[in-house]
């Protein structure tokens, strides 16, 4: 369906942001023309770190092809395009250069999201359901995000447009009047932290998370330490450490980023932060503060669980790795491969207990066959076949699944297909990884 060739778009435009971000923006462009979804979003802020003009380019283009789409999906691409032009984590590639680019972008989002909205109040629900055969869930879905789509513009009217903040701010009581409970709390917190006034709100929740959204975090520290529920101030505690690791990794305050990396409980995704640091560190020519940090990483790596999220972050280990250290980055993505392989029970041949890659081995856990459309395998092979291309080929072929196996060898070609020898237009040479390259326990 229409959704899952989004989702591959959005994959394949994953693996190409690293190499070739025109290309990249192009599949993104064209996805997001479509329907603005959360998985090229997530792609698209990844290209904001390397690309912000770019990136941006991409959502100026996005806001011109949703005006002529139904109010429907208009409305709930201009919700989820908010998390975009107003992050609540700062972008790493943040820098005043892209202050105009970013502002400009912004105005655009408001014009656009007004006429969405006011056009949208134009279709009557009986004509809806003649002309565009929708149903009464499809109209109940509709109406929640013309509620939230004229609270964020009546948050952002006085910075946007301030003759309209009597007119948004009647749309926005009348629209959002019927919101569920749920809803309504997370339209709180974002409505207060568009606001430009830095009143605390009277619910602690909404602002701890504004604060924390504004870069204050000695202000998010004493809300959170006026918790009496340890478990609330705990899962605050965690929150509050991401988004605190993210703003001194964008400010290039290693130091600090460390020490905050090191407060997050979840051992997986504090190895994914130090991965994050070590490769910002490296960038900074910062080699051995980039290893020790890397060590860390290994080792908390070890203690973590052997789930389907431990395979994510050794593909991501490799791909960071693979700048650093060629027999590191090989052995990371070795011991990936043995992760994938424990979790699949290969079809055994009759003539051989030897285990032979099939097309019918199956995942146990975690559902591993999505990370076929997956970028984190695509990325891992390409990485690692930049510095040792025989090595990553024999680690794809040890891939019991078929599929996984074609996705990895197609990555690891890619490297060798697409880039020459200088001036010469020859392939490049093959890694020094001519036998089994060592594995990781």
């Amino acid at each position: 369906g229409a959704d899952s060739n989004l989702r591959r778009l959005a994959n394949v435009s994953a693996g190409l942001v690293d190499q070739d971000p025109t290309i990249a923006a192009r599949l993104l462009e064209q996805a997001l023309s479509t329907s603005v979804t959360p998985s090229a979003l997530s792609v698209l802020s990844r290209m904001r770190e390397k690309n912000p003009i770019l990136a941006n380019y991409v959502i100026s283009q996005t806001l011109e092809h949703i005006r002529s789409r139904p109010s429907i999906i208009a409305l709930t691409g201009m919700h989820l395009l908010t998390a975009y032009l107003f992050p609540m984590e700062p972008y790493l590639a943040e820098s005043p250069e892209f202050a105009s680019s970013d502002e400009t972008l912004r105005l655009q989002y408001f014009s656009t999201a007004y006429d969405v909205l006011k056009s949208s109040l134009e279709e009557s629900d009986s004509y809806l359901i003649k002309e565009k055969h929708y149903k009464e869930t499809d109209l109940r879905f509709r109406a929640l995000y013309q509620g939230q789509v004229a609270l964020v513009l009546a948050a952002l009217a006085p910075r946007f447009a301030p003759q309209l903040l009597v007119e948004l701010n009647l749309l926005a009581r009348r629209l959002s009047g019927g919101m569920p409970s749920n809803l309504a709390g997370l339209s709180r917190f974002i409505v207060a932290r568009l606001k430009d006034d830095q009143t605390s709100s009277e619910n602690p929740d909404i602002a701890i998370a504004v604060a924390m959204s504004r870069g204050d975090f000695d202000e998010a520290h004493r809300l959170i330490d006026q918790i009496d529920d340890e478990a609330k101030k705990k899962a605050f505690s965690q929150t509050l450490a991401r988004v605190e690791f993210k703003a001194r990794l964008t400010q290039s305050d290693f130091s600090g980023a460390l020490i905050v990396a090191r407060k997050i409980d979840n051992v997986n995704l504090r190895v994914l932060l130090l991965l994050q640091l070590a490769r910002s560190s490296y960038r900074k020519d910062d080699n051995s503060q980039s290893k020790l940090i890397l060590s860390e990483a290994r080792a908390a790596l070890a203690t973590a669980e052997k789930d389907g999220l431990r395979v994510s972050v050794l593909l991501s280990f490799a791909s960071v790795v693979s700048a650093m250290s060629e027999s590191d980055a090989i052995e990371i993505l070795h011991s990936a491969v043995s992760a994938i392989n424990s979790q699949t029970k290969p079809v055994t041949d009759t003539d051989s207990s030897e285990p032979k890659a099939t097309s019918d081995a199956r995942l146990e856990i975690n559902e591993l066959r999505s990370l076929v459309e997956s970028p984190d395998l695509q990325r891992a092979f390409t990485s690692v076949a930049r510095t040792d291309f025989d090595g990553a080929l024999l680690a794809a072929g040890r891939l019991n699944v078929l599929p996984l196996q074609f996705v990895a060898r197609l990555a690891a070609s890619e490297v060798a297909l697409t880039k020459r020898a200088p001036g010469t237009g020859a392939p490049i040479k093959k890694g020094p990884s001519a036998g089994p390259a060592k594995r990781a326990p």
